[in-house]
């Protein structure tokens, strides 16, 4: 555990270094903040820093940077001052919109010119909800799974299973999902099926399959924006297998999958995103306005302006609600 000196020196050298971009020395520090101690103390607090993994010593000069560690303890630090006051932002955008592409279109232009990255919006029309499911097998490894929905709807899909999963077991289940999904949308259904009880290792892994084709359903009712590829470009001019990836993720709709769908606001980071993305960071925000879902994401570098990025989603949030 840090003391509560190590939590103001860790605080003052994240958020100097994501605003300067440079490695950040105690004598910076001692010039910039009222720490009232030493050099020497604050070296020295420094390198236990560095010591408990929060902090890296940049090789050309006797300044840190923060390392992952240090930039998800300020984030964590800083989200929790966030929610405790009002919002300072304010946003030219009319949520009432009925036209999905017209308010995502918008919110993807706002948000990127506010935060100065590339923005992705996914809207998500969530008046359908479910009435009826049913699992009905055609052969040995398929299933046809069929949806009814209250607007009489039918969407289905054909699911491969192992030839261990009975009819038995296709009764069951079908029982138990028209218990659990009716008048649930698509999206809370997926939800729902991530917390059913204990099964078998086959069936397990059919539900899962059966969440999958059913969350490829959810999409269909989905539209996508994005703005500031621009602000991409700046971000990764030297990183071209970065950039290939994302615009190939942008362009093939799979960017939504890569965050969770929890409420709130969340960061991940490189490896936590995707193997590709070792640099990059995702700061993405979902909630519920008019019976549309809505996700974003703020896409930059790893050392992105977490406080005013992270400030700005909860007042859109707050607004929106």
């Amino acid at each position: 555990m840090l003391t509560d000196r190590q939590e103001i020196i860790l605080h003052f050298i994240v958020d100097d270094f994501l605003n300067v971009s440079m490695p950040i020395s105690s004598k910076r520090l001692l010039e910039k903040y009222p720490l009232d101690v030493s050099s020497a103390t604050v070296r020295n607090e420094m390198a236990e820093l560095e010591d408990l993994g929060y902090l890296s010593k940049a090789h050309t000069s006797s300044g840190r940077i923060p390392s992952r560690k240090g930039l998800r303890k300020y984030i964590n630090n800083i989200s929790k001052e966030i929610e405790s006051v009002p919002s300072q932002f304010d946003f030219d955008i009319n949520f009432d919109d009925s036209n999905l592409n017209r308010l995502g279109q918008g919110i993807a232009q706002t948000l990127s010119n506010k935060t100065q990255h590339l923005t992705y919006v996914t809207l998500t029309d969530e008046k359908e909800v479910v009435k009826g499911v049913y699992l009905t097998s055609i052969s040995d490894t398929l299933v046809l799974l069929v949806i009814v929905f209250d607007s009489e709807a039918v969407k289905q899909v054909t699911i491969e299973k192992s030839k261990d999963i009975t009819q038995n077991d296709l009764e069951e289940l079908t029982r138990e999902l028209n218990v659990l999904l009716v008048d649930a949308s698509i999206n809370e259904s997926v939800n729902i099926m991530t917390h059913l009880g204990d099964k078998r290792p086959e069936v397990r892994s059919f539900i899962q399959m059966l969440s999958h084709h059913m969350n490829e359903l959810n999409s269909e009712n989905s539209v996508s924006f994005y703005s500031g590829l621009g602000f991409l470009l700046r971000d990764f001019e030297r990183d071209v297998e970065t950039l290939t990836q994302l615009y190939n993720d942008i362009e093939n709709n799979r960017l939504p999958i890569l965050t969770n769908k929890s409420n709130g606001i969340e960061v991940k980071f490189g490896e936590e995103i995707d193997t590709n993305y070792q640099l990059l960071s995702i700061i993405s925000s979902n909630f519920t306005h008019n019976d549309v879902t809505l996700n974003l994401m703020i896409i930059g570098s790893e050392f992105m302006g977490y406080q005013k990025i992270i400030s700005l989603l909860h007042a859109f949030n707050q607004k929106e609600s």
